[in-house]
């Protein structure tokens, strides 16, 4: 049996899935922490991850840009 098929889904996810979850590309994943507009990565060596927890707060406040969440803006 191969464990990896088989395993729970981990707490930190890659950019691929964030892009899938999103509908978007890895690119304009890329583009959108660049711009400060989307949760930043962890960086693992040359890894980027994300934290599936804080995504979906952030999904559910309504994918507030940094600012917003800094000055507690948004919607």
């Amino acid at each position: 049996m191969d464990a990896t098929k088989h395993r729970a889904p981990g707490r930190l996810v890659d950019i691929e899935e964030v892009a899938a979850e999103l509908n978007l590309s890895s690119r304009t994943i890329r583009r959108l922490v660049a711009d400060g507009e989307m949760p930043e990565p962890v960086r693992i060596g040359g890894s980027l991850r994300w934290d599936r927890v804080v995504l979906g707060r952030w999904i559910e406040a309504g994918c507030p840009t940094q600012n917003e969440r800094d000055t507690g803006g948004g919607q």
